[in-house]
């Protein structure tokens, strides 16, 4: 048995996609379907799988990190319910590694038996592979399993679904070392079968879940709710029950892309409510009545808690990267954090280089926030995935910065920074609005900065992806073959990098606390402030530029450790802080300087809010 232990490509281990350049730098394209190699014989069949998905877009890859392994992949395939009596005529095996060799589709009573039916696949293509069996094969009432086998080319060369954790969706073995379920690890195969002999009720829908909302007290809100028919027939419409905190309504759901018949297919479906009057959490049940205007085959019923608020507010998502100039796989991070930047509002970046003592932007004041390998990251210290590709959710993080950058916040912050006389230290002024009743809330202070660089070797920046060609993704192209920085050594331009912070060396946060009372309740406004010095190591104070120094504040909520949102405001200094006198907009929010909320501006200095999120200070005589 090969030493190699399996590893996942996207959203597992970010240490392990270090060693996948092949994804890098050849994005898979789109799913395609083949012609089944004999399309009489799956004629008329039913799509039966583990997952939903289709496309290469939606999968993961998991290997050994090696090229030339051979890999044997199954799922079990039960022989009562619904495909009692039912017949395999067809597979569809999911393809990454389209120079693999050997592709074999195949069905076994057990997972070390010869095989039941097999048959090779030849040339294959990216994606779905479908290929019919020489005759049918019966599913035996004990169930079997149906699987492939290969001899990869690449290091990640299996596809995997990680939205489905079903056991027995996903073995695996390689070398023919052993069998083991890797489902709880990975997810589910995309593996597909095609079978015969099955019959369906015309309406078969479960309802898996409903998406959590942040409303406003006694307003209607819509909310995506996830399907998955089994059904005979396509479905188009949904009758349902809502239930607010115990009022129910009856609605009726028209589909906006209809279901189609078969096994296991997902869809989604919008449903209406009515919040109630109350500010804080409350429970919304869905039930399906009816599915296309007639009976549905199972009760199809499912809850979520979902939360009012005093408003709604944008939130200020953050992305905390773990990175180093001596990680030679780190430029993924960066290509990131440059494509976050400048591409998508409301992102806050703050990159830690704690990777490597010999960075000259190596500071010791940071946690590792559970990273265990460079480059990582964290969003809004909800989890935790690779910097560049993101979680799986999309082609790349801007999918994850999207999902989570539309979740409502509990808490509107605003926050004004300055230096003081000799620009030695900066003194944060943080006014904090909690839109429901806070829990207990901690106030985490950083300093970043623009435009770092220099000449000296150790400012370089090691770049393993100087060996590999182009693959046509924004901004890691640059540190390949001929990119712009397509050295094994690079010199860059640093920016978002943390430069103080309140946590101290033992990472224990030094910021306030605030705990929920009778005084501190929804529409609470709660004033915080902290001094951080700036950095004295020579290297670095050397490259910074205080007109591009800017300050951080997070509001993390200490029973879940994730982030309810955050503020960032360039550091200014004290006059040039106060020079506008202009109040640009009625929608505008103001301040006192302690962080007491105005109903309109008062003389003197006033901190104001402006509409699109950014804070300035100004004067009024």
């Amino acid at each position: 048995m090969s030493v190699l232990a399996l590893t996942a490509v996207v959203g597992v281990q970010a240490q392990a996609f270090q060693a996948n350049p092949e994804k890098a730098f050849n994005p898979f394209t789109p799913s395609v379907f083949n012609a089944p190699a004999k399309a009489a014989s799956l004629e008329g069949t039913i799509e039966w799988s583990y997952s939903g998905t289709t496309s290469v877009s939606e999968w993961g890859g998991v290997g050994v990190g090696a090229a030339d392994v051979a890999f044997d992949v199954a799922i079990f395939v039960p022989g009562d319910g619904v495909l009692a009596g039912a017949s395999i005529n067809g597979i569809s095996v999911p393809v990454l590694d389209t120079a693999g060799k050997n592709y074999t589709a195949w069905v076994r009573a057990t997972l070390d038996e010869e095989p039941l039916a097999s048959v090779a696949l030849g040339t294959v293509k990216s994606g779905l592979n479908a290929v019919a069996l020489d005759a049918p094969q019966a599913i035996p009432s004990a169930g079997c399993y149906v699987g492939y086998s290969f001899t990869c080319s690449t290091a990640y060369p299996i596809a995997y679904d990680e939205t489905v954790q079903t056991p027995g969706s996903y073995f695996l073995q390689f070398d023919a070392g052993g069998w083991a379920d890797y489902a709880s690890q990975f997810g589910a195969s995309p593996l597909k079968i095609h079978v015969s002999n099955v019959t369906l009720a015309d309406n078969d829908l479960a309802l898996m879940g409903i998406e959590k909302k942040a409303t406003l007290p006694n307003s209607p809100f819509t909310a995506v709710a996830t399907l998955n028919s089994s059904g005979g027939k396509s479905v188009e419409s949904i009758d349902y029950t809502i239930t607010v905190n115990g009022k129910s309504e009856s609605k009726h759901a028209d589909l906006e892309t209809p279901i189609a018949s078969g096994f296991n297919k997902p869809g989604t479906v919008v449903i209406e409510g009515t919040s109630p009057e109350e500010i804080g959490e409350y429970t919304v049940v869905v039930t399906i009545d009816k599915v296309n205007g007639g009976e549905n085959a199972q009760t199809a019923t499912a809850q979520a808690t979902f939360k009012n608020l005093t408003k709604l507010v944008q939130r200020k998502t953050v992305v905390e990267e773990f990175t180093g100039t001596g990680c030679g796989w780190c430029p993924r991070g960066w290509a990131g954090m440059e494509m976050m930047k400048h591409e998508r509002e409301n992102f806050i970046g703050i990159a830690f280089h704690k990777y490597n003592t010999t960075d000259p932007m190596y500071l010791a004041n940071y946690p590792l926030l559970g990273l265990t390998g460079a480059p990582g990251c964290v969003m809004d210290r909800k989890t935790s995935f690779d910097p560049y590709f993101g979680s799986g959710r999309g082609e790349d993080i801007k999918a994850d910065f999207v999902y989570y950058n539309a979740l409502a916040p509990e808490v509107d912050v605003t926050l004004v920074a300055t230096y003081n006389e000799d620009s030695t230290s900066v003194d944060f002024k943080a006014s904090t609005e909690f839109l429901v009743k806070p829990n207990k809330v901690s106030f985490v202070y950083v300093l970043t900065a623009d435009g770092l660089s220099g000449t000296t070797t150790a400012w370089r920046q090691a770049n393993n992806y100087a060996g590999y060609n182009q693959g046509g993704l924004a901004y890691l192209d640059d540190f390949c073959k001929d990119g712009k920085y397509g050295e094994t050594y690079v010199y860059l331009t640093f920016d978002d990098v943390m430069i103080g912070s309140s946590y101290n060396t033992s990472m224990v946060n030094q910021g306030q606390s605030v705990q929920g009372s009778s005084r501190l309740k929804e529409g609470s406004v709660y004033p915080s402030e902290y001094t951080i010095a700036m950095p004295t190591k020579a290297t670095l104070k050397a490259a910074i530029d205080k007109d591009k120094v800017y300050a951080v504040v997070l509001v993390v909520d200490d029973a879940t450790g994730e982030i309810l949102n955050a503020a960032k405001t360039k550091v200014v200094g004290e006059e040039t802080g106060i020079k506008a006198t202009h109040i640009q907009s009625a929608a505008d929010s103001f301040y006192t300087i302690d962080g007491r909320r105005l109903t309109a501006p008062q003389r003197g200095v006033n901190i104001v809010r402006n509409a699109d999120g950014s804070t300035r200070k100004v004067v009024v005589e």
